[in-house]
């Protein structure tokens, strides 16, 4: 119940940083040693990352296509479910499918 507890807090904490103009910091660390600050840096940058794919994938489920983009909290599982196609496909089969 812990681990689904804690999937849970994450869930929700995602869902509220991408819904927000949180941004996830890209400065280094103040330590004391260059390897110790590039590490933490490095780390500071992957984290960063990841919120910005976490909030692309959420933001073209809601303005692109509410039938793809499903898994914002960890956007590989849409490339295992098959619901991350091509935001350009996407939108042009939506656009098609207006004019008709």
């Amino acid at each position: 119940t812990v681990g689904y507890a804690t999937a849970g807090l994450v869930y929700e904490w995602s869902h509220y940083i991408v819904h927000t103009k949180v941004r996830a910091p890209f400065h280094s660390s103040s330590g004391s040693d260059a390897s110790e600050r590039c590490a933490i840096s490095t780390f500071q940058k992957s984290i960063a990352n990841l919120f910005l794919q976490m909030r692309d994938n959420h933001m073209r489920h809601h303005l692109v296509d509410d039938e793809f983009w499903f898994a914002f909290s960890l956007p590989v599982m849409d490339d295992v479910f098959g619901s991350n196609p091509d935001v350009r496909e996407v939108k042009k089969e939506r656009k098609k499918e207006r004019s008709e």
